[in-house]
Order: structure tokens, then sequence, then C-alpha cells
């Protein structure tokens, strides 16, 4: 059985060699940039945004999101919505609180495509899809996805779902609604 810092290191190998990987030329490359053949990544999601000028507020509860959301944005309570808070009003969640957002929203911020090709999602095995399918089947969604919110240096936010794509492709695939999550954010100087 491997140690799991030889399944971290071929793991994060994977992924720096899989950027260099494109055997398309960068005019046809789709939203989907290629870059294995039993796996697609996905560009981060773009929110365009002034460039903020005060700090960063802290929302400490999903409670206090959706009030927050209705609020300042006059919008219910979605990933759209609490993205565009971020971009437009600077107000994030801490990252000790976990949300239950859409599996169709996650869907439109995913990292990567994580189904199974030829026996590999491009991370894992067909049998570890298997047992984690099982496993969400009969207990739900036990761990939370993560999402990694980064305002960019002209003050747009890229969105992506940096964590949890193999749970968000079972979970579209079991006909599960939502999922958690936590949110990260990061700002460029």
């Amino acid at each position: 059985m491997k140690k799991y810092k030889d399944l971290f290191n071929e793991g994060l190998l994977d992924d720096l060699l899989g950027d260099f990987n494109n055997d398309e030329p960068e005019s046809t490359i789709p939203k989907a940039t290629r870059v294995t053949k039993s796996r697609r990544k996905f560009r981060p999601r773009i929110t365009k945004a002034e460039r903020p000028t005060g700090f960063f507020e802290y929302i400490y509860s999903e409670k206090e999101l959706k009030d927050t959301i209705k609020q300042d944005l006059g919008l219910s309570y979605s990933l759209p919505a609490t993205i565009e808070l971020f971009a437009q009003e600077n107000k994030g969640v801490t990252d000790s609180v976990i949300l239950d957002f859409s599996v169709d929203e996650l869907d439109m911020i995913r990292e990567y495509s994580r189904v199974i090709r030829d026996g590999w999602t491009g991370k894992s095995s067909a049998a570890d899809m298997k047992i984690l399918k099982a496993d969400i089947k009969n207990n739900g969604i036990q761990n939370h996805g993560v999402i990694d919110m980064r305002r960019m240096r002209n003050g747009d936010v890229a969105t992506l779902l940096g964590e949890g794509n193999h749970r968000l492709t079972i979970a579209k695939e079991l006909g599960i609604k939502t999922m958690p999550v936590k949110i990260y954010y990061q700002t460029s100087n």
C-alpha cells in the first residue's frame, strides 16, 4: 500500500504535468481546456467587478449570508449571489462556515470533469470511485468541498471548485441536489 506522501506527490505531479499536456492549438481550445484523454480542466468562472476601496467584511453564518445577500443585492441565496456579494460588496463567509449549494451551480465552477474513462478519472481509479459512490449513496456527502474565490488585480473575481470535483460528479450521478462547501478567499496585491 502506498504511503500518503507518495499519493500526494503523485497527485501533485499529475496536476503539474497535466497543465502542460495540451495537444490542441490554443485557438481551438474551448471553455474546457483539454489536459489528458481522461479528464478536462476548466477555467475559473470570472465575475466582473471594480477593485474594492474598503476592507473585506466577514459573515459568520449561513443565515447572516442569506440576509446580507437579500439586503445588499436584493437577490435570493445562491452561489452566483454569494460570488456577486464578494465581487461587488467585498463581503464573504468565514472559512468556519459550511454552506450548502446546488449541485447545478457548483457544476458551473468545477475545476475538473471527474468522469471515468479507461478506468481512470485523472486522479482516482474506477475502483476508488465505486467505493466513494457507495459511501455517498449510503451516508450522503460527509466531507465538504472547497471553493476558491480570488480577487484579481483588476478587481474581477475568479471562482473555482478546487476540492470536491469527484464528489460533485457522483452527486450528479446519484441525483443529489446540494453539496456542502467552504469558501476560501484570496486577494491579489
